[in-house]
């Protein structure tokens, strides 16, 4: 399993339950590749005192090098799980899209616009991180299940591809223009 971020943020985004419940599950390894810093390092330390052996960090790599370097993992996580602030419960972040585009299933929290395009698009589960056991629960079913979320990845990369996007986004400015 894959996290990309430039940051990675304690007591916000409900990234230690995500550690937390992938630490406890067999057979299953977390690379979290951000940016080294004071939010890294004291992730760093949290895994290293609760003695998680199968979470890893790696350093930032080239946005033009990240579909290569993570084409071996098998599931993108996405989260921005702070419903205090409307900038991350609204989000739609760019690693959603480079995980599809990847060819890789998702497990994101379940806020409005990650449902919109995982469970719409059937590329992934979405899970409410607060409830006991629905990470496990949910990255049980998108290993049960992976070849189908991959399909459905291979799918929705060619809808939700920029050369359609494109089309939109200039309607939308030309009726602005009028």
């Amino acid at each position: 399993m894959v996290y990309i971020g430039v940051n990675v943020y304690r007591h916000t985004n409900c990234m230690e339950q995500f550690v937390d419940a992938i630490a406890g599950m067999n057979n299953l390894h977390l690379i979290i590749i951000t940016r080294r810093n004071d939010r890294r390092i004291w992730f760093e330390n949290y895994v290293r005192e609760k003695g998680y052996r199968n979470i890893y960090f790696h350093d930032l790599i080239p946005v033009d090098k990240i579909e290569e370097t993570i084409s071996c993992c098998n599931i993108g996580l996405v989260t921005a799980w702070y419903k205090k602030k409307l900038s991350y419960w609204l989000a739609l972040d760019n690693k959603l899209f480079t995980y599809i585009m990847s060819e890789m299933p998702i497990l994101g929290t379940a806020q409005p616009e990650y449902e919109k395009i995982i469970i719409n698009h059937h590329v992934g589960q979405c899970v409410n991180p607060e409830t006991p056991g629905s990470i496990e629960k949910a990255i049980n079913e998108l290993i049960l299940n992976k070849s189908t979320y991959i399909s459905n990845c291979k799918k929705a990369k060619y809808d939700l591809c920029w050369e359609k996007e494109e089309a939109s986004l200039l309607s939308l400015y030309h009726q602005l223009i009028k």
